[in-house]
């Protein structure tokens, strides 16, 4: 079930390897998606900070269009942080390509 904290474990190993072995500052490190329950849930399960991006399978709930480049609502977004009991560090409204 996700989070998949193999993934997380794996991650912070390619990132000590990558830094020469050192330990892996987990303040330095965050965790970046659209679903709360998984990515932002999973984040701070791993010890980790999270960035909420706000304009993907949430959309809907917040009153926004996937992908949209603004930001939803700051009472709707927190209605939604309450729902899922999480509160991501930060907010953006989505990756554009």
């Amino acid at each position: 079930e996700k989070p998949y904290p193999e993934v997380y474990a794996a991650c912070f190993t390619a990132l000590g390897q990558a830094a020469a072995g050192t330990q892996v500052d987990r303040a330095k490190v965050c965790g970046v998606g659209d679903s709360l329950e998984h990515d932002v849930h999973g984040a701070h399960a791993n010890g980790i900070g999270s960035v909420f991006t706000a304009n993907g399978v949430h959309c809907a709930a917040l009153g926004t269009e996937e992908g949209s480049p603004v930001l939803p609502e700051a009472d709707r977004l927190q209605a939604l942080y309450d729902k899922y009991d999480v509160q991501p560090q930060h907010v953006m409204p989505g990756f554009r390509w």
